[in-house]
């Protein structure tokens, strides 16, 4: 029964080496088929939780979740401990769970009513250039109303954000399993140590700070541009995802902007080179986008990596296969180059 499902969710992992006779095109549309369906479902099982909660109450639920994840964690590292291979669906299945259970523990923690924090980022910021670096980006490169090259590259780095890190987990779980283990145990770590930071010490931006008088004038540049776009829809889109606004320190954005680098890190010296400008790219964007201080950044920076080595840590029986990825199983989209030693 376990096989025949792991086989449904994805015919890679049973069979990598049935893919490898075909062109790179057709391997590359039948993951992305794959991918389509599988997410197809997973939007389906979210909305009938999410119509499960107005039957049983949340909390029902939730003790229902962390059962089962409880479950399945000892599991997972029942055979870490015994040498066997953990199959990439249970880890996606924890995964999954998590995230869910996560969520609802973040929602409470927004409503838990502590007033956010302004001044000791700004103070951070402040100590090199004696301002806070988005002020004085915005005052020298920012021209308002005006859309220039510059917000529209920033704005497109920020809004990456949203699907990057998704497709990466998609693109390794296809490709690199064990890979893709070490990617969703970091990520899991990131949001579970930012998550109670954020509840302990919830920390407004900086375009907040300047609305509150802690700041002079700084643009919320992304809203301005979507708003302009289509009216309304950036707020909208907010309340939809349950967004919390005063969850600025340590940035999310980039510590699993650095996730992503490390586990394009693998792939070569350009996928490398890439992810190094990519996330250079996303810190530069959340600064000037008046979204987050260098503080931020740099706490989120610090964040994904101590989470990737934490997540090494976790994980004693992947550590041979991360450091020779050609035998790693599933790799049948795109073999990663071996890692040097």
């Amino acid at each position: 029964m376990a096989s025949s499902l792991g086989k449904w969710l994805n015919p890679f992992h049973v069979d990598p080496g049935a893919q490898r006779s075909k062109l790179l095109h057709r391997r590359l549309l039948r993951a992305l088929a794959i991918s389509t369906r599988n997410f197809t479902m997973a939007v389906l099982a979210v909305g009938t939780l999410a119509q499960a909660v107005h039957v049983l109450p949340a909390g029902v639920l939730i003790t229902i979740g962390l059962a089962v994840l409880l479950r399945l964690g000892w599991a997972i590292r029942a055979r870490d401990a015994s040498g066997q291979p953990v199959s990439p669906n249970s880890i996606l299945v924890f995964f999954g769970l998590s995230v869910v259970v996560l969520a609802y523990l973040r929602s409470l923690a927004d409503g838990d009513g502590l007033q956010p924090h302004y001044d000791y980022v700004i103070r951070l910021d402040s100590v090199v250039l004696g301002t806070v670096p988005t002020v004085w980006l915005q005052e020298h490169l920012y021209h308002y109303p005006r859309f220039a090259i510059l917000d529209a590259y920033a704005l497109a780095t920020y809004l990456s954000y949203f699907f990057v890190p998704f497709l990466a987990a998609v693109f390794l779980w296809h490709n690199w399993p064990v890979r893709f283990r070490l990617y969703l145990t970091a990520f899991l770590v990131t949001m579970v140590t930012g998550t109670a930071y954020v509840a302990l010490v919830p920390t407004a931006p900086p375009w907040m700070a300047a609305n509150n008088g802690h700041l002079p004038e700084v643009f919320r540049i992304v809203r301005i541009v979507v708003d302009r776009v289509a009216p309304g829809a950036y707020q909208n889109g907010y309340a939809a995802a349950g967004i919390n606004e005063v969850a600025s320190f340590p940035s999310f954005h980039m510590s699993e902007s650095l996730l992503v680098v490390m586990a394009a890190w693998g792939y070569g010296r350009w996928p490398r080179r890439i992810g190094i400008v990519y996330a250079l790219s996303m810190g530069f964007s959340l600064v000037y986008l008046g979204e987050h201080y260098v503080a931020d950044v740099l706490a989120g920076a610090a964040l994904g990596l101590a989470s990737w080595r934490c997540a090494l840590s976790l994980t004693p029986q992947t550590r041979p296969s991360i450091q020779a990825p050609e035998s790693a199983p599933g790799a049948a989209v795109l073999r990663p180059r071996p890692e040097a030693t």
